[in-house]
């Protein structure tokens, strides 16, 4: 759908926020290329010159760790995004794991960015993310524990136990798939199993007739 703009679309989640966050704000009035040069600083820690406006010091060091910390953001939001409509476009028949529903919107953005202080660490911005996505999550009515962990995975948080847990669910998805799933008709819940079976006993046949 981009067409190989990818990088302007994710130029847009920070063009997009910084409304959002008091300490960005001010941008919104000023000329573009400063929130461009701003996040070049944040991201590759370039200097400061060919700004257009006339900043402070305090408040070129402010605009840019606000930038450094969204980037983490975006960054987590746009996997987010990705893997929302890769999982939206897969036909439920070829799933091998629960759909993920957790969105990374603008409105996902916009909303984390509202929190962003340039004085927050690390932790406490994987802690924003935490809330932000718990909260969401809440309001899924099925599949809220693997959206979780299908996040853990994507932000590259996931602990050990998780690893273990999130092994387990495509597994018992897809025997939930096999089974016609909850709410089938159970003529169709007794013929998943028997044409699962069937489908073993022809591979099983197939790979004899090949050795």
């Amino acid at each position: 759908m981009l067409g190989g703009r990818d990088d302007i679309f994710a130029l847009s989640y920070l063009e997009n926020s910084l409304t959002s966050n008091p300490v960005l704000a001010p941008l919104a009035g000023r000329e573009r290329s400063d929130v461009h040069r701003f996040i070049e600083m944040a991201g590759r820690g370039s200097g400061s010159e060919d700004l257009t406006h006339p900043y402070a010091a305090v408040e070129i060091t402010e605009l840019v760790e606000c930038f450094r910390r969204m980037l983490r953001i975006q960054q987590v939001v746009m996997a987010v995004n990705q893997a929302y409509i890769e999982s939206a476009s897969t036909d439920n028949d070829h799933r091998t794991e629960p759909r993920f529903q957790l969105q990374g919107s603008y409105r996902n953005m916009n909303r984390l960015a509202e929190k962003v202080l340039p004085i927050m660490n690390e932790d406490e911005i994987e802690q924003l993310l935490d809330d932000h996505y718990l909260g969401e999550a809440q309001t899924l009515t099925t599949g809220a524990e693997a959206n979780l962990l299908k996040l853990t995975l994507l932000r590259d948080t996931m602990t050990s136990e998780q690893d273990a847990r999130w092994e387990e669910l495509p597994g018992a998805f897809q025997r939930t798939q096999l089974l016609g799933g909850a709410d089938d008709d159970p003529m169709v819940k007794v013929a998943g199993p028997v044409s699962g079976i069937t489908e073993q006993l022809r591979e099983l046949v197939r790979g004899r007739n090949r050795g």
